[in-house]
């Protein structure tokens, strides 16, 4: 939220050569849950700080927009979830969780698979993103420096050896 804070002020200044003085082309590695807010699958507080950072930074041609192709991945496993998470989750109940909002939404297992099928079109056709390919296979992922997961752990308590495994390919 920070940084991207700070990335919309440089983009709505008046005079946006300042701020070209600072940044040169640069490329912006997208995480699951920002892509995630793009489809709206997040409630509005994240979806539209989401959204309107995106369309700002798509006005500036010195940005580029990139997903891992394990990011991808992670996505759709996160979309292959919901059938069997789906009866967890009341309409009359705001729970933060993206199975809540397709529940929500009504995705049905048809919604799901037709997005995933097209999740690299709409990546590119719909968000003007491009996926990077890494060919890391998150289940075989060994980290070079074990360090950076015990750390993570410690940061993100709960999370799946999956999600962190994920972070870790990201940092690295």
């Amino acid at each position: 939220i920070i940084r991207g804070s700070i990335i919309s002020l440089i983009l709505y200044q008046n005079d946006i050569s300042q701020a070209e003085k600072n940044f040169g082309k640069t490329r912006f590695f997208l995480d699951s849950n920002f892509i995630f807010s793009l489809m709206g699958l997040h409630h509005d507080e994240f979806s539209f700080p989401a959204k309107e950072l995106h369309k700002l930074l798509l006005e500036n041609d010195r940005f580029e927009l990139f997903v891992f192709d394990f990011t991808v991945d992670e996505i759709i496993r996160v979309l292959a979830g919901y059938p069997k998470a789906k009866g967890r989750y009341l309409s009359v109940i705001d729970v933060s969780s993206i199975y809540d909002a397709m529940s929500k939404k009504k995705w049905t297992k048809t919604k799901i698979t037709e997005t995933i099928a097209n999740l690299e079109e709409i990546f590119i056709r719909d968000f003007k993103i491009q996926i990077k390919v890494t060919n890391i296979n998150l289940d075989e992922y060994q980290s070079e420096n074990p360090n950076i997961l015990e750390h993570l752990q410690t940061y993100k308590d709960g999370k799946s050896q999956k999600n962190l495994t994920h972070d870790v390919a990201a940092i690295e």
